[in-house]
This record gives C-alpha cells, sequence and structure tokens, in this order.
C-alpha cells in the first residue's frame, strides 16, 4: 500500500503569543474577492522557487464550466517583505487537476489531469497552454500513478509507469520530465522502483526526494512498532529509527522531518540528516505532535501541537539553532492550509478569514 503525504493539510487552530516577530500581511475574504478569488473554492500550491509568488487554483463555478473552463490559476505576487503587489490569473481548462507543481525555474506550471493519464505545461509569460501527454489509443505513454510531481536537482520528476501500444504497463518507475519535448519523448526512466517497493513488506509510508533517494516507514510485523528507512540508489535501504506511531513525515533533499511516538505517550520532532546519519531531536512534548510541513531546502519545519482544547502552531529552523518556538499573533480559526517558501523564511497561512504571509525568524 502507498501511502504519499500531500502538502496541502487542514486543522484546526488556536494560536497566540507576544507580538515579536516580523511582517504579517492579510488579504481578507472580501480582498480575495475583488482578485477574482473565490474562497471557498481556492486552494493554495506552493511559493515559486525564488519566493517571490505564491501559486494557487480554484475549481470554477458551473456557469464558467459550461464555457469549457473548468479551472482558473492565480499567481499572487510578493514583494520583498510579504505583501502582495498583484494578482495574475490563467484560465486552464482540464477535466481535474490532481496534481501541480511549478517548473524548476518556476516559469512554468505542469499540472497532472485525466486520471494520470495526461500533462499539460502553462507558460507564465504568454498564458499559453501545452499537452505534454496525452493517453491516445494504440500509442505507448507514461501515467503518473498515484499523480506526483517534484523538484530535484533542476529537473522535475513524476512517479508512475510506462505503457505499450496495448495499455500494458510496465513497472512502478520515476521518469524525469523534459519541458522541451512532448509525448513520449518528452519522458525519460530514471529509476524503477516497484522491486525495491516490494521488498520493503508492510510499507506505510513511501516518498522520495529524487530519483535516487527515498524514505520509508514500515509497520513490523505482528506489531505497533514502525521502522524508519532511508535508501539510496545502489544500496539496500537502512533502517535508522523506531517508534509507536510517526504522525508526522515529510522528507525533503536527504533530510527528513518526522514525529515520533515514544512509550508512556511521548512525542518527538525529529530532523534525520541522511548524509551524516545523525538526528536533532527538536523537541520533545507530552501534547500530540502532528500536520508536519518542512520547506524545500530543509532549513525551517512546522508542526502543530494537538490537545482536546486546541491546536498551536511551532517553527523551528536551522538559523535559530532550531529553537522551537510558537508563531504570534494569529487569531482563533477553524481551518487552515499552510505552505513554507522553499528558504523556509515565510509562511502562507490560508482559511476562512482569508490569507495571511508571515515572516519566520
Amino acid at each position: 500500500m502507498r501511502t504519499f503525504w500531500a502538502g496541502i493539510l487542514f486543522f484546526v487552530l488556536t494560536l497566540c503569543g507576544p507580538a515579536s516577530w516580523a511582517e504579517s500581511w492579510h488579504l481578507s475574504k472580501a480582498e480575495l474577492l475583488s482578485h477574482g478569488i473565490n474562497p471557498p473554492m481556492f486552494q493554495v500550491v506552493e511559493f515559486s522557487p525564488d519566493g517571490r509568488m505564491l501559486l494557487g487554483y480554484q475549481v470554477n463555478l458551473r456557469d464558467e464550466v459550461a464555457k469549457g473552463i473548468t479551472n482558473r490559476l492565480f499567481e499572487l505576487n510578493l514583494r520583498s517583505d510579504g505583501k502582495v503587489t498583484g494578482v495574475r490569473s490563467h484560465d486552464l481548462s482540464v477535466p481535474a487537476i490532481e496534481q501541480i507543481a511549478l517548473s524548476p525555474d518556476g516559469r512554468e506550471v505542469v499540472v497532472i489531469t485525466a486520471s494520470g493519464a495526461a500533462f499539460v505545461a502553462l507558460d507564465r509569460d504568454t498564458g499559453e497552454v501545452r499537452t505534454l501527454m496525452a493517453h491516445e489509443p494504440r500509442q505507448p505513454g507514461f501515467r503518473s500513478h498515484p499523480p506526483i510531481l517534484l523538484r530535484a536537482g533542476g529537473k522535475l520528476l513524476a512517479t508512475g509507469f510506462f505503457y505499450d501500444e496495448e495499455d500494458y504497463g510496465g513497472s512502478d518507475s520515476i521518469a524525469r520530465i523534459d519541458l522541451t519535448r512532448s509525448g513520449l519523448e518528452a519522458f525519460e526512466l530514471v529509476a524503477e522502483i516497484e522491486k525495491l517497493e516490494r521488498s520493503l513488506k508492510r510499507l506505510v509510508i513511501n516518498a522520495y526526494t529524487d530519483h535516487e533517494t527515498g524514505y520509508f516507514c514500515i509497520q513490523r510485523e505482528g506489531s505497533q512498532v514502525y521502522t524508519l528507512y532511508r535508501w539510496k540508489a545502489g544500496q539496500e535501504p537502512e533502517a535508522f529509527d523506531e517508534a509507536l506511531s510517526v504522525p508526522g513525515f515529510m522528507p525533503k533533499g536527504d533530510k527528513l522531518a518526522y514525529v515520533a511516538q515514544r512509550s508512556g505517550g511521548v512525542y518527538e520532532l525529529v530532523i534525520y540528516d541522511g548524509p551524516s546519519a545523525t538526528r536533532q531531536v527538536v523537541t520533545t512534548s507530552p501534547v500530540e505532535l502532528g500536520y508536519l510541513t518542512f520547506s524545500e531546502d530543509g532549513s525551517t519545519v512546522q508542526v502543530n501541537e494537538i490537545n482536546e482544547e486546541r491546536m498551536k502552531l511551532f517553527t523551528a529552523s536551522s538559523r535559530t539553532g532550531w529553537k522551537y518556538q510558537p508563531v504570534p499573533d494569529l487569531p482563533r480559526s477553524s481551518m487552515a492550509d499552510i505552505r513554507l517558501s522553499p528558504d523556509g523564511r515565510w509562511m502562507s497561512l490560508y482559511n476562512q478569514d482569508g490569507l495571511r504571509i508571515i515572516s519566520l525568524p
């Protein structure tokens, strides 16, 4: 069984603390509407690689869908201090957005649709949409299943499998996408992962950061103990920790941020560095930790302390020596969607009260 930890995290929040951090910008629901954003249908995707734009999209309402415009992408341009200075939109007509990511250079938006069988790319400068891959009868191709896109080393990768003219699928694989090409020529096999995953019995979580690095969580047979593994191409997976549960798990580069439940109901937030095989325990808490987010450069982690009364948002970063501290001065909220910029210096928080861009220490 595969379980990928997606980027979109929803939760109940109660946040408080002294006003000690830098900028915090807020766009209300009314302000979002003024930019053509329909708050109930809007989803935040990610910051651009340079951190100067926040990408989001919405599923359009029936009148626009009837015209063939099923979705709309939004670019929220950010000033150096995090303030939103302008919003651009692009119409996109695809059956459904199943996965979406910016290209490594940030110039294009790549979307997986049609049950993983189609890929389209939108040029941010021109708004032009072109097809990278479409399923055609009696033609070989690549299908992303489950639909996963990731950036690594200046490349865009996708998980899935290649299929032949008879629609017979090959082994689960990782493909590199060449955005200068189209059709099968745009997809290059860089790793076969099916044999690897079959060797890992009782696999609960598998997450790759590139075609040569992966992190896994396996439940020990006959017990409730979970074992964490790191894999490098050409080597056998190596175990590096065990836990009673793993309510948070997100690798970036060759680091893994995770939450491990220990005996006695204690939870640890841990940063594991693969090359040095070292663990940094950021905090130990008697309160459950969850809803974890990790910045693309591995410098910043965000997590929530959860109990029956409230959830409080905390962050820690290498810039502060992994000091664990609450995010201050945010109102009580019912639901939220968190993103971190690639360098971990900015956080976006989107909920029923609107969108906030927050500077992190």
